[in-house]
C-alpha cells in the first residue's frame, strides 16, 4: 500500500500533534507537593500516596522519596484529596484541597504510628499565603463576567479585579488617538 504524498503528511501532522500535546498542556499545571513526616517530626521515606480528584475519581499514585518530599506536577484545576499510607503507620487523608489555575500548593502530612486500617483525617488545609513563588493569580468565573458590568464590554478591565494589580494609564503614544494601558503588580 502506497501512501500519498497529502495522506502521509496527514498522517505526519497529527502524530506530531499528538506527541506534543503533552508538553503543551503540562505550561501552565498546577501542582502539590509537600512533606511526609512521623509524629516525632522526622521523614518518613517510601510512603505511598494517592491523589484523587474529588470531582473526576481520577487517581495517581506517588512515594516519599528520602527525604520525605513528594509531588503531583501538571494538575487540573479542581479538588482533590491526598491519602497516605506507610506499613505501621495509620492511614493519612487531607480534607479537599482546591486547585486554581498555575498554583502551587504545599501540604505536609503528619503520619501517626498504628495500623494502616485506622485512619486519622488531616484537618488542616494550605496556607493561604503562598511562600513557594512570587506569583500572584487569580482565576474569573464565567458568572463573574456575564453578572458583573463591564464598561463597553472591555475584557481588559478583567485583570483589575485581581488583588495586587494596579493599572497606570500612560501618554497617547506618538501621534496616534489612543492610550496604551498597562497593568502591573502593586
Amino acid at each position: 500500500m502506497r501512501l500519498s504524498l497529502k495522506e502521509f503528511s496527514r498522517i505526519f501532522w497529527g502524530m506530531a500533534l499528538l506527541a506534543l500535546s503533552p508538553v503543551v498542556r503540562g505550561q501552565v499545571g498546577s501542582r502539590i507537593a509537600g512533606t511526609v513526616r512521623d509524629s516525632t517530626g522526622a521523614v518518613v521515606s517510601g510512603a505511598r500516596l494517592t491523589l484523587t480528584d474529588i470531582h473526576h475519581g481520577i487517581k495517581q499514585t506517588s512515594v516519599s522519596n528520602e527525604a520525605g518530599r513528594y509531588t503531583f506536577p501538571n494538575l487540573d484545576v479542581g479538588a482533590y484529596i491526598v491519602s497516605t499510607e506507610m506499613a505501621g503507620f495509620k492511614t493519612a487523608v487531607t480534607a479537599a484541597l482546591t486547585l486554581e489555575v498555575n498554583q502551587s500548593l504545599d501540604v505536609d502530612i503528619a503520619m501517626e504510628v498504628g495500623q494502616v486500617s485506622e485512619q486519622i483525617k488531616i484537618t488542616a488545609s494550605a496556607p493561604l499565603l503562598q511562600t513557594s513563588d512570587s506569583q500572584i493569580a487569580g482565576t474569573v468565573e464565567n458568572k463573574q463576567l456575564v453578572d458583573l458590568p463591564l464598561a463597553s464590554r472591555d475584557f481588559m478591565q478583567v485583570p483589575g479585579w485581581q488583588a495586587g494589580v494596579v493599572e497606570t494609564r500612560l501618554q497617547p503614544c506618538g501621534g496616534c488617538a489612543t492610550y496604551r494601558r498597562q497593568t502591573e503588580r502593586a
